[in-house]
């Protein structure tokens, strides 16, 4: 299973309103892109869940064997939120965010700051926003108490265990990631469940949809976002429409039977391939190249490890200043690992590249 998880474009982590040091996502991003890409060089065959990452992967890697099957999420009827438009009201968010702004908190962060108060200002009246999510980040509960105008609108929902409600009551739903990993499922279930959502393009690319279908709406920036929200939020026939399209796009796209038929043939393209390394002896002594690798086990200290590990765990910057560390890779070998912090040698990971022999 290749996985391919970094933005088209390293401009588009410039975007006005992130609330990431830039630096830091660059680091993580093109670390991971490397370690992605070598992956699916040492792969057989590659399987994505969007034909989005299947064009991308062959524009960088033409010769891959590449097949595609959307996540299986099949349109239960008796699960579309039978709401109606006037039944319905607010804004959603919903997203895992694990006590980071990296991602979700940062794309949330952007639409705090960069989006909602242009919908604020042109809407005849207010419209609520729901921020809901796992471990949700504290930069956000105090972004939000700091500014009376979001304080009226803005409600928290933390570890909700039936999401149900949400999609039942909310009108929109709003994904206006910046970067990130992959197909944004959230907005897949939002569509099976019946919410139109708005999107930027960013994650409109990750789920494989354009303009031009109608599916969803695509904010290009903090205007035409904006845009977006005030066309679907205030007409309900632009509502019912993105709607039905949104339910065809599942019905097409995440079906099961149809992920059945692309995980038959990647099995039986690979088949024989599978009972050679069988007969060869027990599959479970096998060692895939980058398991010999170890690239995961840091041995030495590197130059984007000492920034990233700087940037990422500032309360740690001390210690190190103040000589009770030598340098972070030393905090990272004493500490750090038993802690589940990161020290990542990203250039480490070019090794891969001859390594990827061993395992063909």
């Amino acid at each position: 299973n290749g996985i391919y998880n970094f933005p088209g474009g390293m401009e588009r982590l410039g975007l006005v309103g992130s609330a990431m040091d830039m630096e830091l996502v660059k680091l993580r991003v093109e670390g991971t892109k490397d370690l992605e890409l070598n992956l699916i060089r040492m792969a057989d065959s590659v399987l994505t869940v969007s034909y989005g990452d299947t064009e991308k992967i062959h524009k960088l890697l033409p010769e891959t064997q590449i097949f595609t099957a959307g996540y299986i999420i099949n349109v239960d009827e008796s699960r579309i939120a039978k709401k109606t438009f006037h039944q319905r009201s607010g804004i959603l968010f919903l997203a895992s965010f694990d006590d980071t702004m990296y991602h979700n908190g940062d794309a949330i962060w952007y639409f705090l700051n960069e989006v909602y108060p242009l919908v604020m200002k042109e809407s005849k009246s207010p419209i609520a926003l729901t921020i809901a999510g796992r471990n949700i980040p504290e930069e956000l509960y105090e972004l939000v108490e700091r500014n009376s105008s979001l304080k009226r609108n803005i409600i928290f929902r933390e570890s909700v265990v039936d999401i149900d409600e949400l999609y039942n009551n909310a009108r929109v739903f709003i994904a206006p990631n910046l970067y990130g990993a992959g197909v944004q499922y959230k907005v897949s279930e939002a569509f099976s469940r019946g919410i139109p959502a708005v999107m930027s393009t960013y994650t409109a690319d990750s789920v494989g949809i354009s303009a031009k279908d109608a599916i969803g709406c695509i904010g290009r920036n903090s205007e035409t976002l904006k845009k977006c929200i005030i066309d679907i939020y205030g007409d309900e026939e632009t509502w019912d429409m993105m709607q039905q399209n949104g339910l065809k796009f599942i019905r097409k796209n995440h079906d099961r039977n149809d992920a059945r038929v692309v995980l038959d043939r990647v099995i039986n393209t690979n088949l024989e391939k599978i009972k050679s390394i069988r007969e060869k002896g027990d599959p479970r002594k096998i060692e895939h190249g980058l398991i010999t690798a170890k690239m995961n086990r840091v041995t030495h200290p590197c130059p984007e490890g000492e920034k990233y590990y700087a940037m990422k765990y500032i309360e740690i910057k001390e210690d190190v200043d103040s000589g009770k560390f030598g340098s972070f890779f030393e905090h990272y070998q004493l500490l750090g690992k038993d802690q589940g912090k990161e020290y990542l040698c990203w250039k480490e990971l070019k090794k891969l590249e001859t390594i990827s022999a061993i395992a063909t």
